[in-house]
């Protein structure tokens, strides 16, 4: 089996953060995708990485730089054949989800949120362990979610509302908004229509229909006919929808508004644990890696780690990573007392995590508890660290970069070239006491855990410099530089001659690209 972890965005200014887990097996292949902010599927349409096998994504934070890409990639999946999604994360998720019912919605896939509750709950499928911890700012320490501040998350504004449906308990409104949730993607079962049932109903049903004034009328039993009919109907392969049917379901399906929901500060961190295949043996990987038939098979099968002729060690016990999601210094003290992280500060090289990224806000690298709780990890424990300020602000979208240093030959003013920095602004080794085994992530590197254990840099994208490709454009493209030249004269001579014109310091602005799909030149 082969697996290994990818970065995706790394915490430059165009693209938040973001994790691919890949393990390709007999069984076939299978990708964990961890946060899902804006750019997300444009990195990987830049890289050819493909997200198609894609299952099961897991969310930190319920925040906009986590999940800005969601409903996007959501649409994408279900347009190119996905089938079935599963979405783990906070408090919030599902509300958020259900928030963009007017403008998101598929009967070709389902969606299954999983909101986690509370610490010792779990993931757990044929590849991966995934064990969630909840990390709180020091203001919040102990706090429900009951009694934090509010905030209306769909509008942010105030109004006069209607508090029936406000007042309903916190598990009959997940379950209500999971329902809304199952009809906009409903591939899965729809459920029953409570007026027409025989069975009896609960006081969860009769709390949702007083709030939302459901009557007997025959409207309402056409709106689930409607809907019915949407999921068994027909549906285009390439869109998933009727366009007729989908303003039908906005219409007459979705209620106008959510239940009230409260703002969530919690940031769940990830420690992830692979299969354990120990004692199982798979010679035709060993002889693959180099290692002869003997002693060294036998070691392997005993759980012991053997060296292979090129100097790579060869790891048989399970594969252990975190992903943590640590906003400010605020939450550092709930990071260094939380109990679960203390089994992995270890000197046994057997329960150590072999790579641990975090995703750090301002002032958290630098802060000496921070750097002390680093330290308790063993020596060969990989950090890989993600923070806007200390990356290299790199290009991320090398195309569409390339794209404006051609525009900007014609008008410099109005195609700027973007702002990039390929060097970080302060280097690791400037840190007084950050482990030796770190580095700052870069967009498409790679931490391989199977077969070896080793950082990978061979699928990095090319380092963007104007200078450089100016050059190259000099070198190629000379009818292009001609024309952008001659192109440049005739806008200022039409210029020259427009100043009298009425409207001419009129501007048109597009507001977006009216595409269907993402690509590498624009979302």
């Amino acid at each position: 089996m082969k697996s290994y972890i990818q970065i995706l965005g790394s915490g430059t200014f165009d693209v938040n953060p973001s994790v691919l887990v890949h393990y390709d097996n007999q069984k076939g292949c299978k990708r964990y995708l961890f946060n899902c902010g804006e750019g997300t599927q444009r990195i990987c349409l830049q890289n050819k990485l493909r997200l198609v096998k894609t299952k099961n994504i897991f969310l930190t934070r319920v925040n906009w730089e986590c999940v800005g890409g969601l409903p996007g990639m959501l649409l994408t999946l279900a347009d190119t054949g996905t089938k079935d999604i599963k979405i783990f994360g906070g408090e919030n998720l599902t509300h958020f989800l259900t928030a963009t019912r007017g403008f998101v919605m598929r009967s070709t896939m389902s969606v299954e949120t999983h909101e986690f509750q509370e610490d010792g709950m779990e993931f757990k499928d044929e590849n991966l362990t995934i064990l969630p911890v909840f990390l709180y700012p020091e203001w919040q320490k102990n706090i429900t979610s009951s009694s934090s501040s509010t905030q209306n998350l769909e509008t942010g504004t105030k109004r006069t509302r209607d508090s029936t449906l406000d007042e309903i308990n916190s598990n009959s409104t997940l379950k209500y908004k999971k329902e809304i949730l199952s009809l906009m993607f409903n591939q899965g079962q729809l459920s029953n229509d409570p007026k027409s049932s025989n069975k009896k109903r609960s006081k969860y049903d009769e709390d949702i229909d007083t709030a939302m004034n459901i009557s007997d009328e025959p409207q309402d039993n056409q709106m689930m006919q409607t809907s019915k009919k949407s999921n068994s109907g027909k549906s285009s392969p390439n869109r998933g929808d009727n366009k007729d049917s989908l303003r039908e379901r906005r219409k007459e399906v979705f209620p106008k508004r959510l239940p009230k929901s409260q703002h969530s500060f919690t940031s769940v961190a990830y420690i992830c644990k692979g299969p354990d295949y120990k004692g199982k043996f798979d010679p035709l990987a060993a002889k693959a890696l180099g290692l002869e038939p003997g002693p060294q098979y036998a070691d392997l099968v005993r759980g012991n780690s053997v060296t292979a002729p090129d100097g790579t060690v060869i790891h048989p016990q399970v594969m252990d990573f975190i992903i943590l999601d640590v906003p400010s210094t605020s939450y550092i003290s709930s990071v260094c007392e939380s109990p679960e992280f203390v089994t992995y500060q270890t000197s046994n090289k057997d329960t150590q995590p072999r790579v641990i990224i975090h995703m750090v806000g301002s002032g958290v690298l630098e802060d000496k508890r921070y750097q002390e709780w680093m330290n308790k990890f063993g020596p060969e424990t990989e950090h890989i660290i993600a923070n806007e300020k200390y990356c290299p602000q790199r290009i991320i979208f090398y195309s569409s970069a390339l794209s404006q240093l051609k525009l900007s030959k014609i008008d410099e003013k109005h195609f700027h070239i973007p702002y990039y920095s390929n060097e970080p602004i302060k280097q690791l080794e400037s840190f007084d006491n950050i482990p030796k085994k770190a580095s700052f992530t870069v967009p498409m590197m790679i931490y391989q855990t199977e077969p070896s254990f080793k950082l990978d840099m061979s699928q990095l994208g090319p380092v963007f410099d104007h200078n450089i490709e100016s050059d190259k454009l000099l070198e190629s493209s000379d009818d292009y530089l001609n024309i952008a030249e001659e192109v440049k004269q005739e806008v200022a001579r039409s210029h020259s001659e427009a100043k009298n014109i009425p409207g001419k310091d009129v501007i048109i602005t597009t507001l977006g690209t009216g595409s269907t799909f993402p690509s590498k030149y624009r979302n």
